[in-house]
């Protein structure tokens, strides 16, 4: 009885904790528009769904695609005010979550310090706060993932497998991560199972990278301002849970025989991680795992200086908190901005329906989104396509001053209108001022400056028929 008094005490502290840690981003937020660019193809999609139905055609991307619609999306298609359903659905899978991560964690192993802190360093940790905060491709499959594997935890493996079976249809590459976690399962009830696990989960990795269309090499690391979200990574882990982990990991190295596997496990779901965002969810819970017996151990070693366990309790805590905070700010301050808006509502009103916009993909969803009119590339396209020549196509349309050369691709595909940000002109396309189109834009007669204001800039093709 007492046990589940103070289980009940522990879930409600949870509950309130992860409500406050994940409602702040909507609070500091000056406006109430969904976080970030990616999103805004959901909320297009699921739009669609309602004018349409499913399996429609992009009519707003230049050519011939239809919408890669998540199931997700059709079932919020059945309710009304879209923005809203996009930014509650992530913080209330983010709540229950939390509390299925406890859960399993109690099950897998019953120490207070590893299912009690674990959760609450997870409540810290910048890829959670994204993952639940922003409408992103996987958060769902991950709760549904955690709840698979509470109820094969508590043998309840029908209703499992029906989860773990819906997992991959709102995320098809976190098939990967079921194969993982029901081999993780299998070897905590049968320790036997280790060598089968093993194969498995080498087999499906041979098999997941070779599907997966990336170029990179797994070893060419990249600049930790990638991966590290201290460092400016927008999913990425924290300094401190990371020490935490080692620091774990180290400690847990004396039982090594009944790590192996986890061993394994994060070492190649790490390596690749770094690379795609998905996986880095999966990667950080079992990490924070491992950073919560370092925490234990800490908080109950007798040390013979009491001051310096207490400020060094205290520096990880607050190490931990900084993350977090700064996570939580990037994220409420997340585009679109309010200029970027105002710009794209301006030229919905002030530009015919079937004009093509040109610009950066990463702006693609959101011109598509809130201006209504076609684009040529969006992250969509970058992430997908295997040929490339529209992105090669854009990079040569805005390095080059070559008139011929320009007003051939701007025939190609129709380009009626330039969209160009202060953020284009800063490095992500340009570096300079006079760069490549740029100067040609500010001087050259083909094009018209329509609108110029806080830092963002549309120009107009003018209708030439020599040039």
């Amino acid at each position: 009885m007492k046990k589940e008094k103070i289980k009940k005490k522990e879930i409600y502290l949870l509950l309130l904790v992860s409500i406050v840690v994940l409602i702040l981003p909507h609070l500091l937020r000056s406006n109430m528009s969904s976080f970030g660019y990616d999103s805004y193809y959901h909320i297009r999609s699921i739009e669609s769904i309602k004018e349409e139905g499913i399996n429609q055609k992009d009519n707003l991307f230049f050519g011939l695609r239809h919408f890669k619609i998540s199931p997700l999306d059709i079932l919020l298609s059945i309710f009304p005010n879209t923005i809203f359903l996009i930014r509650i659905i992530p913080f209330l899978t983010g709540i229950i979550s939390i509390i299925l991560y406890y859960e399993i964690l109690k099950k897998l192993n019953p120490k207070k310090g590893l299912n009690l802190f674990a959760p609450f360093i997870l409540l810290t940790s910048p890829i959670f706060i994204y993952s639940f905060s922003v409408y992103n491709e996987y958060f769902f499959s991950y709760f549904l993932i955690l709840m698979g594997s509470y109820f094969f935890l508590n043998e309840k493996i029908m209703f499992s497998l029906i989860f773990f079976g819906l997992s991959p249809l709102f995320n098809p590459q976190c098939i990967i991560i079921v194969i993982i976690v029901l081999a993780i399962l299998f070897k905590h009830f049968k320790e036997k199972t280790t060598f089968i696990s093993f194969v498995i989960i080498t087999l499906a990795f041979i098999f997941f990278l070779k599907e997966t269309n990336n170029s990179y090499s797994l070893f060419d690391i990249p600049p930790t301002n990638e991966f590290i979200s201290d460092f400016g990574a927008k999913i990425g882990f924290g300094v401190f849970s990371l020490l935490l982990a080692f620091c774990g990991l180290v400690l847990s190295w004396k039982n090594k025989k009944k790590y192996y596997l986890i061993y394994f496990i994060i070492f190649s779901t790490g390596l690749v991680s770094i690379r795609l965002d998905f996986l880095k969810l999966f990667v950080d819970m079992i990490l924070i795992a491992f950073g919560s017996i370092a925490l234990y151990k800490i908080k109950s070693l007798n040390w013979e200086n009491k001051k310096l366990k207490e400020y060094t309790i205290l520096l990880l805590i607050c190490g931990l908190i900084f993350s977090s905070a700064s996570q939580i700010k990037k994220i409420s301050t997340d585009p679109p901005l309010a200029n970027e808006q105002t710009a794209l509502h301006w030229l919905n009103k002030n530009s015919d329906e079937n004009s093509v916009i040109i610009s950066h993909y990463k702006y693609g969803h959101m011109i598509q989104s809130i201006a209504k009119r076609t684009v040529i590339i969006d992250k969509l396209y970058h992430d997908t396509t295997k040929e490339n020549i529209r992105l090669y196509n854009s990079t040569d349309l805005f390095n080059s001053r070559n008139f011929k050369k320009i007003n051939k691709l701007i025939n190609i595909y129709n380009i009626t209108h330039f969209y160009i940000t202060k953020e284009m002109k800063k490095g992500l396309v340009w570096k300079k001022e006079d760069e490549g189109i740029l100067l040609i834009l500010s001087n050259g007669e083909r094009f018209k400056k329509i609108y110029d204001f806080e830092e963002i800039e549309i120009y107009k093709v003018k209708k030439i028929e020599k040039y």
